[in-house]
């Protein structure tokens, strides 16, 4: 049941994602489709090995930043897999997790700020993340 559960919030985050991934055909790039797999297919492990598949959500986020890719709605994975590390790790897992995270919101923050404020954009990502702790570690 549980492996269930985790294929279906992947359908979830990939029906979330479809927008930014497939929107805009032609003008956005293959890779956008190839991150968007990349950052989803690990949710379905993410309950037998929590801090790997947010490390490998993470990776694949930091190439997108690397290359310059544009935000897809698939960044929605590095919350549902930071929220599994704080329900099923250690504090200091989490933690550690915490500071990937924040470091990646940082770069997120810094890039696609549109011109805006970037401190606006670290306080409304830094305030998902910390919902998703919150919510894993009660």
């Amino acid at each position: 049941m549980q492996r269930l559960t985790d294929l279906g919030l992947a359908v979830v985050v990939v029906l979330f994602a479809t927008p930014g991934a497939f929107g805009g055909w032609p003008e956005r790039q293959p890779r956008d489709l190839l991150l968007t797999i990349a950052m989803i297919l690990p949710l379905v492990a993410r309950r037998r090995w929590p801090t790997l598949v947010f490390g490998l959500v993470a990776v694949v986020a930091f190439a997108q930043w690397l290359i310059g890719g544009q935000q897809l709605g698939s960044d929605l994975g590095l919350l549902v897999a930071f929220y599994t590390v704080a329900a099923y790790e250690s504090l200091r897992r989490t933690v550690l997790s915490a500071a990937v995270l924040e470091l990646g919101i940082a770069l997120a923050a810094v890039r696609w700020s549109n011109g805006g404020s970037t401190w606006h954009v670290v306080v409304l990502l830094s305030g998902m993340g910390v919902a998703a702790g919150v919510l894993g570690l009660n």
